[in-house]
């Protein structure tokens, strides 16, 4: 069963460079999904996100994911169960869930490229039959050219819509 989400976030990011260091924060990171179920307890996600760095707009960035998600108190989706004369679907309200990921941005200021890995917990919860709303926390650690590095604190929420 596949699922489609679109999130919201706010970021916190520290840059490091030879020129110093620099820290911006704001809520303008989105995000849009699409969840893949491999095992009962196990998501791949892989996403896209949009940051707007300035409150200004003044400049923008953007990048792949992609998110392992393991559930280890139940299943990573409504359960469902259909033959002629019964139609059976189940899932549990709140599903909580532990992830590793891998993480590209661009940013158009500085025309760099960065590329790391990131941890995040996070819940789901089925709030109607195919739509779950999540929250989840992430830190990321991204490395860019000639030493530089990023080191980003995301707070979000979202909604995903199952087919």
């Amino acid at each position: 069963m596949a699922q489609v989400g679109s999130s919201l976030s706010y970021f916190s990011i520290t840059s490091k460079t030879s020129a110093g260091q620099r820290n911006l924060s704001n809520l303008g990171h989105f995000m849009v999904s699409y969840e893949i179920p491999v095992l009962d307890r196990v998501t791949i996600k892989p996403s896209y996100s949009l940051y707007i760095v300035g409150s200004d707009l003044s400049d923008l960035g953007y990048g792949l994911n992609l998110e392992f998600d393991y559930y280890p108190f139940s299943f990573n989706r409504r359960l469902i169960y259909k033959d002629q004369n019964l139609f059976v679907s189940s899932s549990e309200k709140l599903r909580p869930y532990v992830g590793l990921s891998f993480h590209q941005r661009q940013y158009q200021s500085i025309q760099s490229s960065y590329a790391g890995l990131g941890i995040n917990v996070g819940a789901d919860y089925q709030w109607q039959q195919d739509t779950k709303l999540n929250v989840w926390f992430a830190s990321l650690s991204l490395s860019g050219p000639l030493d530089s590095e990023i080191s980003e604190i995301q707070f979000g929420v979202g909604t995903t819509l199952q087919f």
